[in-house]
C-alpha cells in the first residue's frame, strides 16, 4: 500500500512530446520501500520527479467479484 508519495514537475512537457519514465527501486527493507521514478522528454530534459513510499501489510488481499 502507499505510505506517500511527491511529485517535484521540473518542465511542462508540451503536445507532441515522447515521454519515458524511468523507476528504480531505492531502498527495500521488511515491509517498507523507497521508489524514484523520473520522466524526460526526448531531449532528456527532466520533466518531473515521482518519490514513492511503501508498506507491505499481512493477510490476505480482497478482491471483489
Amino acid at each position: 500500500m502507499a505510505a506517500g508519495a511527491t511529485i517535484d514537475f521540473a518542465s511542462p512537457a508540451r503536445l507532441g512530446d515522447v515521454l519515458v519514465a524511468e523507476g528504480v527501486e531505492r531502498s527495500l527493507s521488511g515491509r517498507t520501500g523507497v521508489y524514484d521514478v523520473t520522466v524526460h522528454d526526448q531531449d532528456n530534459k527532466l520533466i518531473a520527479h515521482f518519490r514513492g513510499r511503501s508498506y507491505r501489510l499481512q493477510g490476505e488481499l480482497l478482491t471483489s467479484t
